[in-house]
Protein backbone atom coordinates (compact mmCIF):
# COMPACT_ATOMS: atom_id res chain seq x y z
CA UNK A 1 0.00 0.00 0.00
CA UNK A 2 1.24 3.47 -0.65
CA UNK A 3 0.56 6.00 1.75
CA UNK A 4 2.42 8.81 -0.32
CA UNK A 5 2.46 8.70 -3.92
CA UNK A 6 4.82 11.03 -5.79
CA UNK A 7 7.89 13.14 -4.44
CA UNK A 8 6.13 16.01 -4.38
CA UNK A 9 3.38 14.83 -2.05
CA UNK A 10 6.34 14.10 -0.13
CA UNK A 11 8.18 16.96 -0.10
CA UNK A 12 4.17 18.99 0.88
CA UNK A 13 3.93 16.88 3.67
CA UNK A 14 7.34 17.37 4.84
CA UNK A 15 7.36 20.92 4.74
CA UNK A 16 3.73 21.22 6.16
CA UNK A 17 5.32 19.56 9.15
CA UNK A 18 8.63 21.94 9.10
CA UNK A 19 6.06 24.79 9.24
CA UNK A 20 3.81 23.70 12.06
CA UNK A 21 7.46 22.87 13.95
CA UNK A 22 8.62 26.55 13.25
CA UNK A 23 5.46 28.01 14.15
CA UNK A 24 5.22 26.06 17.29
CA UNK A 25 8.76 27.20 18.02
CA UNK A 26 8.32 30.87 17.43
CA UNK A 27 4.92 31.22 19.49
CA UNK A 28 7.07 29.53 22.21
CA UNK A 29 9.53 32.04 22.11
CA UNK A 30 7.16 35.05 21.66
CA UNK A 31 5.19 34.18 24.26
CA UNK A 32 8.42 33.63 26.80
CA UNK A 33 10.51 36.91 25.59
CA UNK A 34 6.91 39.31 25.04
CA UNK A 35 3.91 37.47 26.46
CA UNK A 36 2.69 37.84 30.05
CA UNK A 37 5.40 37.29 32.58
CA UNK A 38 4.77 33.63 34.00
CA UNK A 39 5.79 33.79 37.77
CA UNK A 40 4.99 30.25 38.44
CA UNK A 41 8.54 29.12 38.56
CA UNK A 42 9.46 31.64 40.59
CA UNK A 43 6.79 30.90 43.30
CA UNK A 44 7.41 27.47 43.02
CA UNK A 45 10.92 28.20 44.06
CA UNK A 46 9.72 30.28 46.61
CA UNK A 47 7.71 27.52 48.06
CA UNK A 48 11.04 25.28 48.60
CA UNK A 49 12.69 28.04 49.65
CA UNK A 50 14.49 26.62 52.85
CA UNK A 51 14.94 30.04 54.67
CA UNK A 52 17.33 32.79 55.13
CA UNK A 53 20.80 31.45 55.00
CA UNK A 54 22.79 35.14 53.86
CA UNK A 55 23.00 38.73 55.16
CA UNK A 56 21.41 41.92 53.42
CA UNK A 57 25.19 42.54 51.87
CA UNK A 58 25.46 39.28 50.86
CA UNK A 59 23.03 39.57 48.64
CA UNK A 60 23.26 43.39 47.30
CA UNK A 61 24.64 43.89 43.44
CA UNK A 62 25.21 47.71 41.89
CA UNK A 63 24.87 48.25 38.53
CA UNK A 64 26.33 51.31 37.40
CA UNK A 65 24.07 53.05 33.95
CA UNK A 66 25.68 54.66 31.19
CA UNK A 67 22.98 56.67 29.03
CA UNK A 68 24.42 57.60 25.75
CA UNK A 69 23.67 61.32 24.00
CA UNK A 70 20.64 60.32 22.25
CA UNK A 71 20.15 56.71 24.56
CA UNK A 72 16.81 56.27 26.87
CA UNK A 73 15.64 53.82 29.06
CA UNK A 74 12.36 53.46 27.78
CA UNK A 75 9.03 53.25 30.49
CA UNK A 76 8.77 49.62 32.16
CA UNK A 77 11.66 48.13 29.95
CA UNK A 78 14.46 47.62 32.87
CA UNK A 79 11.43 46.01 35.42
CA UNK A 80 10.25 43.79 32.89
CA UNK A 81 13.77 42.67 31.18
CA UNK A 82 14.87 41.83 35.39
CA UNK A 83 11.46 39.98 35.90
CA UNK A 84 11.52 38.08 32.85
CA UNK A 85 14.95 37.15 32.96
CA UNK A 86 14.27 35.64 36.62
CA UNK A 87 11.35 33.87 35.37
CA UNK A 88 12.57 32.40 32.52
CA UNK A 89 16.62 31.79 33.09
CA UNK A 90 16.98 32.06 37.52
CA UNK A 91 13.41 31.47 38.88
CA UNK A 92 15.71 30.36 42.28
CA UNK A 93 16.52 33.41 42.63
CA UNK A 94 14.03 36.11 43.52
CA UNK A 95 14.54 40.05 43.43
CA UNK A 96 13.49 42.81 44.65
CA UNK A 97 15.39 46.35 42.71
CA UNK A 98 15.47 49.90 43.16
CA UNK A 99 16.99 52.19 40.82
CA UNK A 100 17.85 56.04 39.57
CA UNK A 101 18.99 56.95 35.74
CA UNK A 102 22.49 56.65 37.28
CA UNK A 103 22.71 53.30 39.28
CA UNK A 104 20.46 50.03 40.06
CA UNK A 105 20.37 47.78 43.04
CA UNK A 106 19.52 44.73 42.80
CA UNK A 107 19.01 42.49 46.36
CA UNK A 108 18.74 38.84 45.93
CA UNK A 109 16.60 36.38 48.48
CA UNK A 110 18.63 33.65 47.20
CA UNK A 111 21.35 32.20 45.01
CA UNK A 112 23.28 35.28 47.01
CA UNK A 113 27.01 33.59 45.70
CA UNK A 114 26.29 33.62 42.30
CA UNK A 115 24.51 37.35 42.29
CA UNK A 116 27.29 39.00 39.97
CA UNK A 117 27.11 36.43 37.62
CA UNK A 118 23.06 36.73 37.41
CA UNK A 119 23.58 39.96 37.56
CA UNK A 120 25.41 40.24 34.27
CA UNK A 121 22.92 37.63 32.71
CA UNK A 122 20.17 40.42 33.73
CA UNK A 123 21.83 43.57 32.36
CA UNK A 124 23.03 41.86 28.97
CA UNK A 125 19.03 40.46 28.36
CA UNK A 126 17.72 44.36 29.60
CA UNK A 127 20.44 45.81 26.96
CA UNK A 128 19.49 43.16 24.22
CA UNK A 129 15.48 44.33 25.07
CA UNK A 130 15.97 48.23 25.82
CA UNK A 131 18.20 48.45 22.54
CA UNK A 132 20.76 50.78 21.95
CA UNK A 133 22.36 54.28 23.83
CA UNK A 134 22.22 52.14 27.09
CA UNK A 135 25.03 49.94 28.85
CA UNK A 136 24.64 48.28 32.56
CA UNK A 137 27.85 47.19 34.42
CA UNK A 138 27.83 45.21 37.38
CA UNK A 139 29.78 46.77 40.32
CA UNK A 140 31.92 43.31 41.11
CA UNK A 141 32.26 44.77 45.06
CA UNK A 142 30.61 44.05 48.73
CA UNK A 143 27.52 46.78 49.04
CA UNK A 144 26.09 47.77 52.02
CA UNK A 145 22.46 47.90 52.79
CA UNK A 146 21.06 51.73 53.50
CA UNK A 147 19.37 54.53 52.59
CA UNK A 148 22.07 55.07 49.78
CA UNK A 149 22.03 52.24 48.07
CA UNK A 150 18.51 49.74 48.98
CA UNK A 151 17.38 49.28 52.57
CA UNK A 152 15.38 46.61 52.09
CA UNK A 153 14.31 44.06 54.94
CA UNK A 154 12.69 40.87 55.72
CA UNK A 155 12.59 37.29 56.69
CA UNK A 156 14.63 36.37 53.74
CA UNK A 157 17.98 37.94 55.56
CA UNK A 158 19.86 36.83 58.77
CA UNK A 159 20.94 40.41 59.84
CA UNK A 160 16.93 41.57 59.66
CA UNK A 161 16.12 41.62 63.35
CA UNK A 162 12.19 41.10 64.62
CA UNK A 163 11.78 44.36 64.77
CA UNK A 164 12.86 45.02 61.13
CA UNK A 165 11.27 41.67 59.58
CA UNK A 166 7.75 41.41 58.11
CA UNK A 167 6.87 37.97 56.93
CA UNK A 168 6.94 37.00 53.04
CA UNK A 169 3.85 36.51 51.00
CA UNK A 170 3.34 33.18 50.04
Amino acid sequence: MRVLGSGKTKLAVLAVGTLIAIGTFGYRYWQREYGPIDMAPVNEAMKNWQGARYTRADCLVQLDVDVDYGGEIRDGVMADAFMRYVSNYEPGAPINFSGYYTGVFIQFFDQCPRRFEIAKGMATYFERRNGAGVQLTVVEKRVEPGPDTMDMCGAAWLDCGPDRVRPLAR
